[in-house]
């Protein structure tokens, strides 16, 4: 028996090796690659069957497979072919938004076959297809009970709209100010403003609603949040002034957002006048001396059209003005030290005292004690003088006097005598004319 050698065993195996790899490359490849595609969001959600509702745009995520490679993907609409990709993983973006929506004649959507084919490196193609419902009409809002710039207030504002879709709702969302209010699932298209939740000033409603094709159709409306009362501003009086005689009230008041309603001005409980929504100004004269003496607050009262209201306090405190007094220029004698005038009541009791200074021009002597209008009373002006042979006083005094026959009293510069070291001289005692009382 002839004997094989190693060497002849390994030429035999190389040659049978090459044999075949030619005829394997010489193999016409005729296997059509796999195929399949998904709609990024859709198809997921649907039952078997049933056709999606697409808009706008879609995604199209494609599984193609080839044992020596694809070429290609393509994709089709009724034919038309709308887009292609050549590298793996295959995705194609497809903008829809010009297609029509719905057959004008039954209302119906429009049947468009979507076909997605892959092509191997040998030219076999395959495809799939899948019929779609194009869907680009956006839901309408309308019908908002809330008007643009409309004021409103309080924790209770229904604002009702309408929804419609050429085909469904599925959902609406409410935003104040970007920020997520509540989802309307029941279709029940209502919601309430509370603005007490909200800053005074613009605000800003947003209707969202979005059909199965996630059309989205927008409202958006401004509107005021309104919840604080008018503005009141005083400058006639201060806190705690006194009052003694007929007083000009004459307050600013303002509001932001709407108008004025109405305002009060009140004494403690008890209401002096009241403006309507028709006034102009609020100046008021407050004739102090028909109310008692004492403590007392003015009470500023100040409402909206929304019935907002605003209240402003100011304590005061009421007298009985006794009498006016007007100095001229130069009354007061700098080479005297001390003036001062005091008012007092039959009985000899102080009812007030004021000091007389270079500059002083007018004083008011008044009584927290309630005086009637024909109570007497007396006048003293007191003058404590100083000269090189001593100090000494001098004290003129009024009887029998009455607010409602003596309201203010007109003084004149008496005529100053020149001291001397040799011959000193008495300072005269303050002198009346009949013209410098000025009777009530």
């Amino acid at each position: 028996m002839k004997k094989t050698t190693p060497l002849l065993i390994l030429m035999t195996v190389f040659l049978y090796s090459c044999s075949d790899d030619s005829e394997s490359k010489n193999e016409v490849d005729m296997v059509s690659p796999t195929v399949e595609f998904s709609i990024a969001g859709i198809n997921s959600n649907i039952s078997p069957g049933e056709i999606p509702v697409v808009s706008k745009q879609i995604e199209i995520n494609i599984d193609a497979k080839d044992e020596r490679g694809i070429s290609k993907v393509e994709a089709f609409i009724n034919d038309v072919k709308v887009g292609e990709d050549t590298s793996a993983p295959f995705k194609i973006v497809i903008d829809i938004s010009s297609y029509t929506s719905k057959a004008s004649l039954t209302g119906k959507y429009e049947s468009y076959t979507l076909k997605v084919v892959a092509t191997d490196l040998a030219g076999n193609s395959s495809s799939a297809e899948q019929q779609i419902s194009i869907d680009n009409e956006m839901p309408s809002i309308s019908e908002v009970s809330l008007q643009e710039n409309t004021v409103i207030n309080g924790a209770t504002n229904i604002i009702t709209f309408s929804v419609s879709d050429n085909e469904e709702i599925s959902s609406v969302t409410i935003y104040i100010n970007d920020n997520l209010i509540t989802n309307i699932d029941d279709g029940n298209y209502e919601l309430n403003l509370d603005t007490l939740e909200l800053i005074d000033g613009r605000n800003t409603l947003r209707i969202e609603a979005k059909d199965p094709a996630e059309n989205m159709g927008n409202y958006v409306v401004n509107f005021i949040s309104d919840n604080t009362g008018p503005e009141i501003s005083m400058e006639s009086i201060v806190e705690n002034q006194i009052l003694d005689a007929v007083t000009g009230l004459d307050p600013q008041v303002s509001d932001k957002y709407t108008t004025i309603a109405s305002f009060e001005i009140l004494l403690g409980e008890t209401s002096l006048v009241i403006f309507d929504e028709t006034a102009t100004s609020y100046q008021f004269d407050f004739d102090c001396t028909q109310f008692p003496t004492g403590a007392n607050n003015l009470i500023f009262i100040a409402k909206d059209k929304l019935e907002n209201e605003s209240r402003t306090e100011i304590p005061i405190e009421i007298y009985r003005r006794l009498i006016t007094i007007n100095f001229p220029p130069n009354f007061f004698d700098p080479q005297l030290a001390r003036i001062f005038v005091f008012a007092s009541s039959t009985d000899g009791k102080v009812l007030d005292v004021e000091r007389v200074f270079q500059e002083t021009e007018q004083i008011y002597l008044r009584t927290i004690n309630d005086l009637e209008a024909d109570s007497e009373f007396s006048l003293t002006f007191a003058e404590f003088m100083t000269g090189a042979y001593g100090n000494w006083a001098e004290l003129t005094t009024l009887q029998n006097l009455k607010p409602s026959n003596l309201d203010i009293l007109n003084l004149k510069t008496e005529p100053r005598f020149e001291y001397g070291p040799t011959q000193p001289s008495s300072f005269p005692i303050i002198r009346f004319d009949p013209d410098d009382i000025v009777s009530g």
